[in-house]
């Protein structure tokens, strides 16, 4: 599975807003969405970057809790053709991602 933004070609990762699930809690906080590798398939996993893990353990707000979600989110949002609306890390434009395998 790799990313390919329409601008820079393939990325290794590419960056969702959290405001899609976690709404105003989580607006701006960019989730960084990459490929996990498991036994016999890939599958979509989304973790907090080291920048924003500050504004979640000073509030009390749960890492793992919202990791979970927005991988659950990354999921979802992609469509039958494998596309989705995805932030590239390198351009930092609101591309459509496609995921290709």
């Amino acid at each position: 599975m790799k990313f390919i933004c329409q601008n820079c070609g393939e990325v290794d990762h590419v960056l969702m807003d959290g405001y899609d699930v976690g709404d105003r809690l989580l607006e701006g906080v960019m989730f960084k969405i990459t490929v996990k590798k498991e036994k016999f398939q890939e599958t979509l996993t989304a973790h907090v970057q080291d920048q924003d893990k500050s504004y979640f353990t000073d509030n009390h707000i749960s890492i793992k809790k919202w990791e979970k979600e927005m991988t659950e989110d990354a999921k979802l949002s992609m469509d039958e053709d494998g596309c989705c609306m995805m932030y590239c890390p390198k351009c930092n434009d609101n591309q459509v991602i496609d995921i290709t395998e």
